[in-house]
């Protein structure tokens, strides 16, 4: 049996150096002492938002959760950008990519990020890890969210 995956577009996703990066994230706003964690999502329920809010507001890590797509309520860990254009710089602006979907048959978010120089987080049901290697991302159990902190 071959599996054939969903197509990416590696021109559109690329990796930019360290200056760049730099200029980047403040010019999104991004704190240069914070770590972004970018949540892409439109299907918060299933996308496993909830998990991830909860985890955010009680962390007293210096990091803070990027919601880009449909809006949240915005607090001091979590921030919504809304729907956006400029994907490709949120992942290369970005420290991690998060996701705990609930299942993801496959999900393009982890090639985005990888090729563009980000690793993911992500919980351990996302279909992509089966293409992904370790050295990419790390992964945590949707069942027990304390596995995060060792993610």
């Amino acid at each position: 049996i071959d599996v054939i995956y969903p197509p990416i577009n590696t021109d559109k996703f690329t990796q930019i150096n360290e200056e760049e990066r730099v200029k980047l994230r403040e010019k999104l706003g991004f704190k240069k002492d914070e770590i972004i964690y970018l949540f892409p999502s439109t299907g918060h329920t299933r996308k496993g938002f909830d998990i991830l809010k909860k985890y955010f507001e009680k962390t007293q890590l210096p990091i803070r959760l990027v919601v880009a797509g449909t809006p949240v309520e915005e607090n001091p860990k979590i921030s919504s950008l809304g729907f956006c254009k400029n994907m490709p710089e949120l992942y290369q602006a970005a420290d991690f990519t998060i996701m705990a979907s609930q299942y993801e048959p496959f999900g393009l978010v982890g090639l985005e990020s990888i090729l563009s120089g980000t690793p993911v987080i992500f919980s351990e049901n996302m279909g992509c890890l089966e293409v992904l290697q370790n050295e990419f991302g790390y992964t945590f159990s949707r069942e027990n969210i304390s596995t995060l902190d060792d993610a």
